[in-house]
């Protein structure tokens, strides 16, 4: 399955590896253009059934307090206590601001519902490591050599 969604906020995919593919747009800046694409993905999760996501933010606008309160306060809750988002990979914006808000629901994400986020620098890495076997949680945190 390789479907595909535009939203005005971002584009969807849905890619045949097994994982939801958001690219995010400059209409990312409509704080309810942006729930409207988190919304569709956790819609996209519970019928594939595959618990994956790469999100590519290097076009992604920054978000406001509000819409931050949205996603920590209501869909985190939705997409980790469900168990549909087990693994997040990031493809990273550029401005720190960005990374940084990034940062703050991946860190509630696993803290509160055990939801696996790395970050890479292309998607061809994040979509690497989405279709990698799942490994045992205590091999996740392990240092790289």
């Amino acid at each position: 399955m390789n479907a595909y969604y535009r939203l005005a906020a971002g584009e969807l995919w849905v890619r045949p590896e097994g994982y939801i593919h958001l690219i995010w747009g400059p209409g990312s800046e409509d704080s309810v253009a942006a729930q409207h694409v988190f919304n569709e993905v956790l819609r996209l999760l519970e019928v594939t059934g595959c618990g994956k996501l790469l999100t590519d933010q290097r076009r992604r606008v920054p978000a406001t307090e509000e819409y931050m309160g949205w996603l920590l306060a209501d869909w985190l809750p939705r997409a980790g206590s469900s168990q549909h988002l087990a693994q997040v990979a990031v493809v990273t914006a550029t401005p720190l601001h960005l990374r940084l808000q990034s940062l703050d629901i991946s860190s509630e994400g696993q803290r509160r519902y055990g939801i696996t986020t790395r970050y890479f620098a292309t998607t061809e890495q994040a979509s690497e490591w989405l279709q990698a076997p799942a490994l045992p949680l205590a091999e996740l945190d392990k240092p790289r050599s």
